[in-house]
Parts: structure tokens; sequence; C-alpha cells
């Protein structure tokens, strides 16, 4: 009895806590591309994505994949760089995803080996995926 009680007095407190936040539906969003055959890493610029909220229970990004795809698609169609691996990152604090993007790009810009490329958001920006066309992660 006494654990019941503590348990429904926990989950009861985490409600109260989380009653006055707002969801905003705003994601954040980078990706990295590279290559295993090559020393060029091509990073992207944050993107806020409007209206896009990540799925409740596993807090994952909705249809992840095909933003790994929109990225791969644009440096291998548009720059001609073939067997690009490719992932995103992704927030919905704009805070903690600057702070993810600041040490992914001292972490390749440190190696001495490696070529980063910024890609501005002028030449490649994510967009929210058709949902109608796209099979859910």
């Amino acid at each position: 009895m006494m654990l019941a009680m503590t348990c429904m007095s926990a989950f009861a407190g985490n409600k109260e806590k989380n009653a006055g936040k707002e969801t905003n539906n705003k994601v954040y969003i980078f990706g990295v591309g590279t290559s295993f055959t090559d020393s060029i890493v091509h990073m992207s610029e944050i993107v806020e994505l409007d209206n896009f909220p990540l799925e409740k229970s596993t807090k994952f990004l909705p249809y992840r994949s095909e933003f790994s795809i929109q990225l791969k698609q644009y440096l291998e169609g548009q720059l001609g760089l073939m067997n690009q691996t490719c992932c995103v990152f992704f927030s919905e604090e704009k805070k903690k995803i600057s702070k993810k993007y600041y040490k992914t790009k001292k972490h390749y810009l440190d190696k001495m080996d490696v070529k980063l490329i910024i890609i501005s958001n002028d030449e490649f920006k994510f967009n929210k995926p058709e949902i109608n066309n796209v099979k859910q992660d």
C-alpha cells in the first residue's frame, strides 16, 4: 500500500511540474554527412521546424530517417559526393541543440586529418517530409 501511494505521488508531482509548461511543437535539427572513404565531413546549420512535435512516448523525431535521406540526397545529388552516411541531431530546446552543434563542430575541427565544411541554410535546408507518402520509423 505504501509503495503504491509513493508511486502515485511521484507521478502526480511530475504532472504538476509539467502542467505549467506549454509544448511549443518546435524542433531544431541539424545533420552531419560523411563518407568512410573520404576525410571531408559536411555539417548543416541548425534549422527550426514549426508544428513538428516529437513522438510523445519516445521523444524521438518522427520520420528521422527521412531527414537523413534529405541530407544524403543533397550531398550525392547536388555536390556529387557518393556513398554518404548521414545522421541528424534534434531537440525541442534551441539551447540544447546549439550546445550539441558546437560540440560536434569542435570535435571535427580539432581533428587534423578531417576537413569540416559547413552547409549554410541558403544551400540546404531540411524540410518537413510529406507525411502521407512516408512510412514513420
